[in-house]
């Protein structure tokens, strides 16, 4: 979880006070395909949202969606952590779901 309900009760409570926030964080998680809930709750309770994009590692265009690269799934948590070696952008037509990407991969 990127972000605890703690935390996200603690950035409203401060930006009440009038501080700013500035927070960043994926909004869909590339190994479940669903939104991360955490992150939703985050938007909820700010005040200005500017959702960037990526480039898609294939065609260039702009990319929403983070790529599990890798032929296997994470064990542990410290599996998680990579870069360019485990993650790419991908635009919504290059994406492919999680469990796509490994049913390819066992059957090569």
């Amino acid at each position: 979880m990127f972000f605890s309900e703690e935390i996200i009760k603690l950035f409203d409570n401060l930006a009440k006070e009038g501080k700013e926030i500035i927070a960043t964080g994926l909004d869909w998680g590339c190994l479940s395909d669903i939104p991360i809930s955490s992150v939703a709750g985050l938007l909820a309770v700010a005040d200005k949202v500017i959702k960037l994009a990526g480039v898609c590692d294939i065609c260039g265009e702009n990319a929403t969606k983070t790529q599990w690269k890798m032929d296997y799934l994470p064990q542990k948590p410290s599996d998680y952590v990579g870069g360019a070696e485990k993650y790419g952008c991908h635009c919504r037509i290059h994406y492919t779901k999680p469990q796509q990407k490994l049913e390819v991969a066992q059957v090569q």
